[in-house]
């Protein structure tokens, strides 16, 4: 193969667009939040509980500005480190809030196979309500079917729909 149609062929090949990495947005917001060594072990004890699903409310995902790269001083660089360890998760990379970092190991969890494009305009606080709603309703559905009588979940089908719609409303 010649040289100049080995550099056609390459630049004709699609291209990913450039993604900031894990360590970048998470040092980001060690810096922005001013989290420190208590924030890894809140990180590392976080338990998730159903009980804030009855009053959510869905929080809009806002906007983070990160540099294309980080530069940090060595005790960030390991509380960084230490973060992206707890988490286990990698939709850290999607993360815009502390919030975000704690709830996505448990939103991996729930569902390791969300779109990124979700994960990008979607707070995972909405995500994992979604994920977690969809369970209780199924939970409920077998119940019902174990006892032959109607499902009382019409608040938890509600608050299904309503996170359904604002999950899908940001994947236009």
């Amino acid at each position: 193969m010649k040289l100049l149609e080995h550099f056609k062929q390459a630049r004709a090949k699609p291209r990913e667009p450039f993604r900031r990495s894990t360590f970048t947005v998470v040092s980001v917001l060690v810096r922005e939040y001013h989290l420190e060594e208590g924030f890894v072990e809140r990180l590392r004890n976080f338990t998730l509980g159903e009980e804030w699903l009855a009053a959510f409310e869905p929080p809009e995902k806002r906007p983070l500005v990160a540099p294309l790269f980080s530069l940090v001083p060595p005790e960030e660089y390991r509380l960084v480190q230490e973060i992206v360890a707890a988490a286990e998760s990698p939709y850290l990379r999607f993360a815009h809030c502390p919030e975000e970092l704690l709830l996505a190991g448990p939103l991996f969890r729930l569902n390791p196979d969300l779109d990124p494009h979700i994960l990008a305009g979607v707070h995972f606080r909405t995500l994992v309500a979604r994920e977690l709603v969809s369970r209780k309703i199924t939970a409920l559905q077998r119940l019902a079917a174990g006892s032959n009588s109607s499902v009382p979940g019409e608040f938890w089908e509600s608050l299904l729909d309503r996170l359904n719609a604002l999950t899908h409303r940001e994947e236009r």
